[in-house]
């Protein structure tokens, strides 16, 4: 979000600099474009790899993969079979 409001940003600023009197105004034309493009990066994306980021990263588990609801983590496990004097209020962990 924060690369795709400075792209648009950036799109606003160049077509000031066209004109030295006028001020940068970022308008909806600019976020558009910012749109169309990321969409059509994705599909270029798509067509060179038979695949996306999302299914990429889910593959190599850098993050949960898109339509999967829930993951439970080795430290999650791990917790559970502490007992709970272990698992204090000093630690700041609740199950």
């Amino acid at each position: 979000m924060r690369e795709a409001f400075q792209t648009a940003v950036a799109l606003a600023e160049a077509e000031a600099a066209k004109n030295p009197d006028k001020k940068p105004v970022l308008g909806e034309e600019h976020i558009a474009e910012v749109v169309n493009l990321a969409s059509s990066f994705h599909d270029y994306l798509v067509k060179l790899h038979g695949h996306d980021a999302e299914y990429l990263a889910g593959s190599n588990k850098i993050r949960v993969p898109v339509g999967v609801q829930e993951v439970k983590s080795p430290i999650a496990d791990a917790m559970e079979s502490l007992p709970n004097s272990v698992i204090g209020p000093g630690f700041g962990l609740q199950r």
